[in-house]
């Protein structure tokens, strides 16, 4: 059984809806975090020995490892294509004002679906018990492990009354 997972593209002129072509992988999940990290500052107020306690900012991280496997020689252009598609998704966007960035739009299961998020980094790591495909011009490895750390943005603004996950509500 497989849940949805995938990362499409998304420039940051485009709209949340944009029409974008998702990059869909079939993979093996091996951990998914969830990080929120209220930023508070503390500032002495005249009078009180006691600090006041103030937010100052917000933010979210999410942590993804996964494993994408090619099962056979078939399916190697395939997820070699998908793989480079992700990792383009870190590349500048050259234009003549200058240079923006891609925003991806994240769905693993309901639990984030379709979010807003952007790459801050990834890294594919292949390691010594990795099988390769042995012809010559497509001497690849047949699993990639990837890590990734994604910035939040969401589709609405964080706050209490919203909500924190696709799941039963919008994020």
């Amino acid at each position: 059984d497989l849940i949805k997972f995938s990362f499409a593209p998304l420039r940051t002129d485009d709209t949340v809806d944009a029409p974008s072509t998702p990059v869909a992988f079939r993979a093996y999940i091996n951990s998914v975090n969830d990080s929120f990290q209220p930023n508070w500052d503390e500032n002495q107020d005249q009078g009180r020995a006691d600090a006041k306690v103030m937010l100052d900012g917000w933010a979210r991280q999410i942590s993804l490892d996964f494993l994408v496997p090619m099962h056979s020689r078939g399916e190697l252009d395939n997820v070699w294509t998908k793989l480079d598609e992700l990792a383009r998704m870190t590349y500048p966007v050259y234009a003549s004002s200058g240079f923006t960035g891609t925003y991806v739009k994240v769905t693993i299961g309901d639990l984030y679906d379709g979010v807003p998020m952007y790459i801050q980094d990834i890294g594919y790591d292949w390691d010594n018990e990795t099988p390769w495909e042995l012809e010559d011009g497509k001497q690849v490895p047949y699993y990639t492990n990837v890590s990734m750390t994604l910035g939040w943005i969401g589709i609405q603004r964080p706050s209490f009354e919203g909500k924190a996950f696709s799941l039963n509500g919008v994020t």
